[in-house]
Protein backbone atom coordinates (compact mmCIF):
# COMPACT_ATOMS: atom_id res chain seq x y z
CA UNK A 1 0.00 0.00 0.00
CA UNK A 2 2.78 2.42 0.84
CA UNK A 3 4.48 1.64 -2.43
CA UNK A 4 1.26 2.36 -4.36
CA UNK A 5 0.74 5.70 -2.63
CA UNK A 6 4.27 6.78 -3.44
CA UNK A 7 3.75 5.86 -7.04
CA UNK A 8 0.52 7.89 -7.15
CA UNK A 9 2.24 10.96 -5.77
CA UNK A 10 4.98 10.67 -8.44
CA UNK A 11 2.42 10.46 -11.23
CA UNK A 12 0.58 13.48 -9.84
CA UNK A 13 3.73 15.59 -9.80
CA UNK A 14 4.69 14.56 -13.34
CA UNK A 15 1.17 15.36 -14.55
CA UNK A 16 1.23 18.86 -13.04
CA UNK A 17 4.74 19.48 -14.44
CA UNK A 18 3.52 18.57 -17.89
CA UNK A 19 0.56 20.91 -17.53
CA UNK A 20 2.78 23.82 -16.48
CA UNK A 21 5.18 23.22 -19.34
CA UNK A 22 2.32 23.06 -21.81
CA UNK A 23 0.81 26.29 -20.46
CA UNK A 24 4.13 28.16 -20.73
CA UNK A 25 4.62 26.95 -24.31
CA UNK A 26 1.14 28.13 -25.28
CA UNK A 27 1.82 31.50 -23.71
CA UNK A 28 5.13 31.83 -25.58
CA UNK A 29 3.47 30.88 -28.86
CA UNK A 30 0.82 33.52 -28.29
CA UNK A 31 3.51 36.12 -27.63
CA UNK A 32 5.35 35.17 -30.82
CA UNK A 33 2.14 35.33 -32.80
CA UNK A 34 1.32 38.72 -31.32
CA UNK A 35 4.79 40.07 -32.10
CA UNK A 36 4.59 38.78 -35.67
CA UNK A 37 1.53 40.96 -36.24
CA UNK A 38 3.68 44.06 -35.73
CA UNK A 39 5.12 45.44 -38.99
CA UNK A 40 8.86 44.89 -39.16
CA UNK A 41 10.94 48.04 -39.44
CA UNK A 42 13.12 48.12 -42.53
CA UNK A 43 16.82 47.62 -41.97
CA UNK A 44 19.51 49.78 -43.53
CA UNK A 45 20.60 47.01 -45.89
CA UNK A 46 17.09 46.51 -47.33
CA UNK A 47 17.02 47.00 -51.08
CA UNK A 48 15.64 50.46 -51.94
CA UNK A 49 12.57 50.92 -54.12
CA UNK A 50 13.64 52.09 -57.60
CA UNK A 51 11.61 55.02 -58.97
CA UNK A 52 12.13 56.66 -62.37
CA UNK A 53 10.83 60.00 -63.61
CA UNK A 54 11.07 62.34 -66.60
CA UNK A 55 12.54 65.81 -66.33
CA UNK A 56 9.74 68.38 -66.03
CA UNK A 57 7.12 65.74 -65.21
CA UNK A 58 6.30 63.91 -61.97
CA UNK A 59 7.49 60.97 -59.86
CA UNK A 60 5.66 59.19 -57.01
CA UNK A 61 7.36 57.60 -53.99
CA UNK A 62 4.87 54.92 -52.81
CA UNK A 63 4.07 54.08 -49.19
CA UNK A 64 1.89 51.40 -47.59
CA UNK A 65 0.12 51.64 -44.22
CA UNK A 66 -0.56 48.21 -42.61
CA UNK A 67 -4.19 47.43 -41.91
CA UNK A 68 -5.29 47.88 -38.32
CA UNK A 69 -2.68 50.50 -37.51
CA UNK A 70 -3.03 54.22 -37.16
CA UNK A 71 -0.69 56.55 -38.98
CA UNK A 72 0.78 59.29 -36.87
CA UNK A 73 3.03 60.91 -39.49
CA UNK A 74 5.67 60.28 -42.18
CA UNK A 75 9.02 62.02 -42.16
CA UNK A 76 10.47 62.29 -45.67
CA UNK A 77 14.19 62.97 -46.09
CA UNK A 78 16.83 62.94 -48.80
CA UNK A 79 20.19 64.65 -48.46
CA UNK A 80 18.28 66.93 -46.07
CA UNK A 81 14.81 66.93 -44.58
CA UNK A 82 12.15 67.13 -47.33
CA UNK A 83 8.66 67.11 -45.81
CA UNK A 84 6.40 66.02 -42.94
CA UNK A 85 3.11 64.31 -43.86
CA UNK A 86 0.38 63.81 -41.23
CA UNK A 87 -3.32 62.97 -41.42
CA UNK A 88 -5.95 65.55 -40.43
CA UNK A 89 -9.35 63.92 -40.30
CA UNK A 90 -10.23 62.83 -43.81
CA UNK A 91 -7.45 64.85 -45.41
CA UNK A 92 -3.68 64.94 -45.26
CA UNK A 93 -1.49 67.85 -44.27
CA UNK A 94 1.94 68.23 -45.86
CA UNK A 95 4.61 70.52 -44.48
CA UNK A 96 7.53 71.20 -46.82
CA UNK A 97 10.72 71.44 -44.77
CA UNK A 98 13.17 72.37 -47.57
CA UNK A 99 12.87 75.33 -49.91
CA UNK A 100 14.04 73.33 -52.96
CA UNK A 101 10.76 71.37 -52.81
CA UNK A 102 8.45 74.28 -52.11
CA UNK A 103 5.22 74.17 -54.18
CA UNK A 104 6.35 70.90 -55.78
CA UNK A 105 5.14 68.31 -53.26
CA UNK A 106 1.72 66.69 -53.11
CA UNK A 107 -0.07 63.63 -51.65
CA UNK A 108 -2.50 61.96 -54.09
CA UNK A 109 -6.06 61.32 -52.76
CA UNK A 110 -6.64 58.20 -50.65
CA UNK A 111 -2.92 57.55 -50.35
CA UNK A 112 0.06 58.68 -48.35
CA UNK A 113 2.42 58.59 -51.34
CA UNK A 114 4.73 61.52 -51.96
CA UNK A 115 4.43 63.11 -55.41
CA UNK A 116 7.19 65.41 -56.72
CA UNK A 117 6.24 67.63 -59.66
CA UNK A 118 7.74 69.12 -61.78
CA UNK A 119 10.92 67.11 -61.52
CA UNK A 120 14.37 68.68 -61.61
CA UNK A 121 17.62 66.89 -62.38
CA UNK A 122 18.86 67.65 -58.86
CA UNK A 123 15.89 65.73 -57.40
CA UNK A 124 17.60 62.47 -58.35
CA UNK A 125 19.11 60.54 -55.45
CA UNK A 126 18.24 58.55 -52.33
CA UNK A 127 15.11 59.14 -50.23
CA UNK A 128 13.93 57.75 -46.90
CA UNK A 129 10.44 57.56 -45.40
CA UNK A 130 10.15 57.09 -41.61
CA UNK A 131 6.54 55.89 -41.17
CA UNK A 132 5.42 56.33 -37.53
CA UNK A 133 2.52 53.99 -36.62
CA UNK A 134 0.42 53.28 -33.55
CA UNK A 135 -1.14 50.02 -32.47
CA UNK A 136 -4.72 50.91 -31.38
CA UNK A 137 -4.94 47.85 -29.16
CA UNK A 138 -1.79 48.39 -27.13
CA UNK A 139 -1.31 52.13 -27.86
CA UNK A 140 2.33 51.38 -28.61
CA UNK A 141 4.13 53.28 -31.39
CA UNK A 142 6.84 52.07 -33.72
CA UNK A 143 8.53 53.19 -36.94
CA UNK A 144 8.78 51.48 -40.31
CA UNK A 145 11.52 52.84 -42.58
CA UNK A 146 11.46 52.55 -46.37
CA UNK A 147 14.27 53.55 -48.73
CA UNK A 148 13.98 54.79 -52.31
CA UNK A 149 16.28 55.65 -55.21
CA UNK A 150 14.94 58.24 -57.64
CA UNK A 151 16.33 58.51 -61.19
CA UNK A 152 15.47 61.49 -63.37
CA UNK A 153 15.91 61.28 -67.15
CA UNK A 154 15.37 63.64 -70.07
CA UNK A 155 13.00 62.92 -72.93
CA UNK A 156 15.25 62.02 -75.82
CA UNK A 157 15.31 64.10 -78.99
CA UNK A 158 16.10 62.38 -82.31
CA UNK A 159 19.79 61.44 -82.40
CA UNK A 160 22.27 62.73 -84.99
CA UNK A 161 23.95 60.48 -87.59
CA UNK A 162 27.21 61.33 -89.38
CA UNK A 163 28.76 59.41 -92.30
CA UNK A 164 32.43 59.01 -93.23
CA UNK A 165 33.90 56.72 -95.88
CA UNK A 166 37.15 55.54 -97.46
CA UNK A 167 37.49 53.87 -100.88
CA UNK A 168 39.60 50.72 -100.95
CA UNK A 169 41.62 49.18 -103.80
CA UNK A 170 39.09 46.47 -104.64
CA UNK A 171 36.40 49.12 -105.29
CA UNK A 172 34.79 48.47 -101.88
CA UNK A 173 33.59 51.49 -99.88
CA UNK A 174 34.38 51.32 -96.16
CA UNK A 175 31.65 53.32 -94.39
CA UNK A 176 31.35 54.45 -90.76
CA UNK A 177 28.01 55.68 -89.39
CA UNK A 178 28.20 57.47 -86.02
CA UNK A 179 25.06 58.00 -83.91
CA UNK A 180 25.05 60.36 -80.91
CA UNK A 181 22.91 62.69 -78.81
CA UNK A 182 23.61 66.43 -78.85
CA UNK A 183 22.45 66.63 -75.20
CA UNK A 184 24.29 63.87 -73.42
CA UNK A 185 22.48 62.03 -70.65
CA UNK A 186 23.16 59.06 -68.45
CA UNK A 187 22.07 55.53 -69.33
CA UNK A 188 21.58 56.25 -73.06
CA UNK A 189 21.95 53.14 -75.23
CA UNK A 190 21.89 52.83 -79.02
CA UNK A 191 20.39 50.23 -81.33
CA UNK A 192 20.96 49.92 -85.11
CA UNK A 193 18.55 48.48 -87.67
CA UNK A 194 19.79 46.58 -89.61
CA UNK A 195 22.67 45.76 -87.32
CA UNK A 196 25.38 45.64 -89.99
CA UNK A 197 28.78 44.03 -89.65
CA UNK A 198 29.87 45.64 -86.39
CA UNK A 199 28.66 48.30 -83.94
CA UNK A 200 30.74 49.78 -81.13
CA UNK A 201 29.64 52.13 -78.32
CA UNK A 202 32.19 54.52 -76.84
CA UNK A 203 32.12 57.97 -75.18
CA UNK A 204 28.35 58.27 -75.50
CA UNK A 205 28.38 57.46 -79.23
CA UNK A 206 27.66 54.38 -81.33
CA UNK A 207 29.66 53.67 -84.50
CA UNK A 208 28.47 51.21 -87.15
CA UNK A 209 31.01 49.85 -89.66
CA UNK A 210 29.63 48.69 -93.00
CA UNK A 211 30.93 47.89 -96.52
CA UNK A 212 29.34 48.55 -99.89
CA UNK A 213 30.21 47.87 -103.53
CA UNK A 214 28.91 49.84 -106.54
CA UNK A 215 26.39 47.13 -107.44
CA UNK A 216 24.87 46.99 -103.92
CA UNK A 217 21.35 48.36 -103.39
CA UNK A 218 20.90 51.39 -101.09
CA UNK A 219 20.11 50.57 -97.45
CA UNK A 220 18.24 52.73 -94.93
CA UNK A 221 19.97 52.48 -91.54
CA UNK A 222 18.02 53.46 -88.40
CA UNK A 223 19.65 54.45 -85.10
CA UNK A 224 17.43 54.35 -82.00
CA UNK A 225 18.52 56.08 -78.78
CA UNK A 226 17.04 54.51 -75.63
CA UNK A 227 16.95 55.41 -71.95
CA UNK A 228 14.79 53.89 -69.17
CA UNK A 229 11.82 56.22 -69.81
CA UNK A 230 11.82 57.10 -73.52
CA UNK A 231 13.38 56.47 -76.93
CA UNK A 232 13.76 58.24 -80.29
CA UNK A 233 15.12 57.36 -83.73
CA UNK A 234 16.90 58.80 -86.77
CA UNK A 235 17.55 57.22 -90.19
CA UNK A 236 20.25 57.51 -92.86
CA UNK A 237 20.02 56.23 -96.46
CA UNK A 238 23.38 54.84 -97.58
CA UNK A 239 24.06 54.29 -101.30
CA UNK A 240 27.74 53.73 -102.18
CA UNK A 241 29.08 57.16 -101.17
CA UNK A 242 32.45 56.41 -102.81
CA UNK A 243 30.99 57.07 -106.29
CA UNK A 244 33.21 59.51 -108.20
CA UNK A 245 36.28 58.30 -106.30
CA UNK A 246 37.67 55.53 -108.58
CA UNK A 247 41.07 55.75 -106.97
CA UNK A 248 41.56 54.78 -103.38
CA UNK A 249 43.57 56.91 -101.05
CA UNK A 250 46.22 54.21 -100.92
CA UNK A 251 46.62 54.21 -104.73
CA UNK A 252 46.73 57.99 -104.70
CA UNK A 253 49.63 57.87 -102.28
CA UNK A 254 51.50 55.53 -104.61
CA UNK A 255 51.47 58.36 -107.17
CA UNK A 256 51.94 61.31 -104.85
CA UNK A 257 54.94 59.94 -102.97
CA UNK A 258 57.21 59.55 -106.06
CA UNK A 259 56.12 62.96 -107.34
CA UNK A 260 56.86 64.60 -104.01
CA UNK A 261 60.30 62.98 -103.95
CA UNK A 262 61.34 63.42 -107.61
CA UNK A 263 60.31 67.05 -108.13
CA UNK A 264 62.49 68.49 -105.32
CA UNK A 265 65.37 66.20 -106.36
CA UNK A 266 65.21 67.42 -109.99
CA UNK A 267 65.14 71.02 -108.81
CA UNK A 268 68.23 70.54 -106.66
CA UNK A 269 70.10 68.81 -109.52
CA UNK A 270 69.23 71.61 -111.97
CA UNK A 271 70.46 74.22 -109.49
CA UNK A 272 73.79 72.45 -108.98
CA UNK A 273 74.39 72.08 -112.74
CA UNK A 274 73.54 75.72 -113.40
CA UNK A 275 75.87 76.87 -110.62
CA UNK A 276 78.70 74.69 -111.96
CA UNK A 277 78.29 76.10 -115.48
CA UNK A 278 78.21 79.67 -114.19
CA UNK A 279 81.39 79.13 -112.21
CA UNK A 280 83.11 77.67 -115.30
CA UNK A 281 82.13 80.61 -117.52
CA UNK A 282 83.29 83.37 -115.11
CA UNK A 283 87.02 84.48 -115.76
CA UNK A 284 89.54 84.48 -112.99
CA UNK A 285 90.74 87.84 -111.72
CA UNK A 286 94.30 88.86 -110.99
CA UNK A 287 95.10 90.38 -107.70
CA UNK A 288 96.72 93.81 -108.08
CA UNK A 289 98.43 95.55 -105.26
CA UNK A 290 96.65 98.71 -104.38
CA UNK A 291 98.49 101.97 -104.87
CA UNK A 292 97.88 103.07 -101.34
CA UNK A 293 99.62 99.98 -100.02
CA UNK A 294 102.97 100.81 -101.82
CA UNK A 295 105.76 102.83 -100.15
CA UNK A 296 106.01 106.33 -101.58
CA UNK A 297 109.22 108.14 -102.55
CA UNK A 298 109.95 111.62 -103.95
CA UNK A 299 112.01 110.40 -106.94
CA UNK A 300 109.54 107.73 -108.00
CA UNK A 301 107.53 108.21 -111.16
CA UNK A 302 104.20 106.54 -111.68
CA UNK A 303 102.25 106.10 -114.87
CA UNK A 304 98.92 104.40 -115.62
CA UNK A 305 98.22 102.50 -118.82
CA UNK A 306 94.66 101.49 -119.69
CA UNK A 307 94.32 97.93 -120.89
CA UNK A 308 91.37 95.93 -122.31
CA UNK A 309 89.45 93.71 -119.98
CA UNK A 310 90.70 90.51 -121.56
CA UNK A 311 93.05 89.34 -124.26
CA UNK A 312 92.01 86.12 -125.93
CA UNK A 313 94.26 84.28 -128.27
CA UNK A 314 92.38 81.89 -130.50
CA UNK A 315 94.28 80.70 -133.59
CA UNK A 316 92.28 79.87 -136.71
CA UNK A 317 90.60 76.53 -136.66
CA UNK A 318 92.47 75.36 -139.79
CA UNK A 319 95.81 75.72 -137.95
CA UNK A 320 94.68 73.75 -134.88
CA UNK A 321 97.00 71.00 -133.74
CA UNK A 322 96.98 68.48 -131.02
CA UNK A 323 99.40 70.54 -128.91
CA UNK A 324 97.51 73.82 -129.28
CA UNK A 325 96.91 75.59 -125.94
CA UNK A 326 94.12 78.10 -125.44
CA UNK A 327 94.24 80.62 -122.67
CA UNK A 328 92.39 83.61 -121.34
CA UNK A 329 94.18 86.38 -119.51
CA UNK A 330 92.24 88.78 -117.32
CA UNK A 331 93.83 92.22 -117.13
CA UNK A 332 92.78 95.12 -114.94
CA UNK A 333 91.51 98.23 -116.60
CA UNK A 334 94.48 100.22 -115.31
CA UNK A 335 98.06 99.04 -114.71
CA UNK A 336 100.42 100.99 -112.56
CA UNK A 337 104.09 100.84 -113.61
CA UNK A 338 106.70 101.34 -110.97
CA UNK A 339 110.25 102.38 -111.79
CA UNK A 340 112.97 99.84 -111.23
Amino acid sequence: MQLASVWDRIKTRVFFSLLCHLASCMQGKDLISHESDEPRASRENDAPVMVTGILGESAILPTEIPNGYKLENINWASRTSVALVQPEGQSVKIITTHQNYRDRLNVPPNTYNLKISPLKMEDAGSYRADINLQNPTTSTTFTVTKNYTLHVYRRLAPPKITLTFVASENNTCNITLTCFMEEKGEAVKYQWTPLGEQAVESNGKSSLFIFQRPEDAPINYICTAINPVTNNSQSKLVQYPCAGMPMSSRSLWFILVPVLVLVPSAGILFYLQHKKKKDADSPSTSKVMALKDLPLSENQLYDEISMPKAIVSNPPKEEEALNTIYYTVQKPQKVTIFPV
